[in-house]
């Protein structure tokens, strides 16, 4: 008995088709955070001014920012403290009924603000914010649906490369 082995020789592996599946990987991830950003802001009486930073340098990285600085209080949170009125003015003017716009640990945006007759004094006591740990939220629900992703594109590409099984 004689047995003939040929040798199964793969086709070239096109790295091309396997970059351009993970920057669109990349990509799909960063317009996903940057929209779930969105949300949480969409109902603010200012416009939030976003920067995005892509970098494939040491691991992929998606970083989508804002210097706001009332997107940082909410983020970070701020303590109780004291609000005195500009001397020039004499008083503060402001209304005491207040439902926020966001909550903690949820991206979103409601309706929300100032309620109630308008009140004047020399000084308040804010109660300060309570963090909302956006930054913590985005990172817990986007490094797994990252993952998601890249293995999406990946397939796409090993099909496309005439790789796949």
């Amino acid at each position: 008995m004689i047995f003939l082995f040929k040798p199964i020789t793969p086709k070239k592996l096109r790295v091309d088709e396997f970059r351009l599946a993970f920057l669109s990987a990349i990509h799909e991830t960063e317009r996903g955070i940057s929209k779930d950003w969105k949300k949480i802001t969409e109902t603010w009486d200012h416009d939030v001014v976003w920067e995005v930073e892509i970098s494939l340098k040491g691991g992929p990285s998606v970083k989508v920012s804002s210097a706001d600085q009332i997107l940082r209080w909410l983020n970070d949170g701020t303590p109780p403290h004291n609000i005195f009125a500009k001397k020039s003015m004499g008083y503060l003017k402001y209304q005491p009924g207040f439902k926020p716009k966001t909550k903690v640990g949820w991206i979103g945006s409601q309706k929300g603000g100032k309620s109630g007759p308008a009140v004047m004094r020399p000084s308040v006591r804010h109660p300060g914010f309570e963090a909302r740990n956006y930054e913590k939220v985005m990172k817990e629900k986007w490094e797994p649906e990252f993952n998601k992703i890249v293995k999406k594109w990946m397939s796409k590409a090993v099909k496309q490369s005439g790789h796949g099984v």
